[in-house]
Parts: C-alpha cells; structure tokens; sequence
C-alpha cells in the first residue's frame, strides 16, 4: 500500500476511534444523569439547562472556557447528589467535583463544580463564578418555575453576595426571554 494511502487510513481510523470515544463520554453523562433524576425527579432536564444557560454566558463574554468544558460541567454539576445523604447541593457539590476529579476527561473542570455554590470571592475559578450564574438562573425559571422576570429579579439580588456581581450584568444583558423561549422549543 502507498505511504499516502496508509495516511488516509490511518486518519480514518483515529476519526472513528475519536468519534466513539466522544459518543461514550455523552453515554456516560446520559447514564449519570439518568440515575440522577431517578433520584430527584424534580431536577429533570435541569443538568442539560443549566449547560445551556453556562454556554450562552461563556459566548457572551467571548470564550473565556473551552465549549465542551462548559457543556459537561453544566450537564454534571449535581452529579454529587448522586452519593450525597441529603439533598443539599452545598455538600453535594464537593463529592460531585471529587468523583470528576477520579476522571481525567472531566479533572479540568471539576474546579468549577467543587465551588459554584460558593458565596461569591473574584478568587474563585471563573468557571465555578459562571457556573454558579447559569446554575441560580435555572433554579429560578426551571426549578421554581418563576418567570424570566422573576429569576431576572432574583439574580440581580444575589449579585455581589452569592454571584459575581460583573457576570451577572453580562447574563442579565442577554435576550433571556428569547433564549429561554428557543430553548423550551429546543426541548418540547
């Protein structure tokens, strides 16, 4: 077989190893899920949600965050409920980040997960200060069911104490009614 040949093989063949290892970590995640809202039915399609508020926020302030960073910890951040004892996301979140710490494709951003219940310090990682926005918008709307005003309203209370008071602005200054519209379209 031709060297140039060979080349084109052997690249097919590392495009399908990537491809299969990409679909098994989503398998994975759609497991942990999955188990996860057997839990806590109540949280349904909140891990999913919360990715996508988290990846609206990291486009507003131009990338700051690897995009499939963001959309695995907004997707995992409750994965410590899992093995918590109580329903508690402060004392779940430090298993979660543990347990994503024990796997190295999710080790970069368990970070984020460990302290996005923190009350707000600029000390903490950017991406547990943005998690923990997208994480209170969706507890807002998705959760209690408030409407987009509501959760607007709520944010802008705990911006400063809970929530980085300059990520919050951001997030406050995207088209949340519209987004929150498409992404309800998105899932119906």
């Amino acid at each position: 077989m031709e060297p140039e040949r060979q080349l084109v093989h052997y690249a097919q063949d590392l495009a399908r190893a990537y491809s299969a290892s990409e679909q098994a970590q989503e398998e994975g995640i759609d497991a942990l899920l999955y188990l996860l809202e057997l839990r806590y039915p109540e949280s349904r399609g909140h891990g999913p949600r919360v990715a996508y508020w988290l990846a609206r926020l990291n486009e507003a302030l131009n990338a700051p965050l690897p995009a499939k960073a963001v959309r695995q910890a907004g997707r995992l951040h409750d994965v410590g409920l899992l093995a918590s004892t109580t329903p508690d996301v402060r004392v779940a979140a430090p298993i979660g980040a543990e347990f994503l710490r024990r796997i190295e494709i999710f080790r970069a951003f368990a970070p984020w997960v460990e302290f996005h219940q923190h009350p707000f310090s600029p000390e903490l990682p950017l991406g547990a200060r943005m998690l923990a926005v997208a994480d209170a918008f969706d507890f807002n709307v998705g959760l209690l069911g408030r409407h987009v005003a509501g959760a607007r309203r709520a944010l802008a209370e705990q911006a400063g104490s809970r929530l980085d008071p300059d990520l919050v602005v951001t997030f406050l200054g995207l088209p949340l009614e519209e987004l929150f519209e498409a992404l309800m379209l998105e899932q119906a």
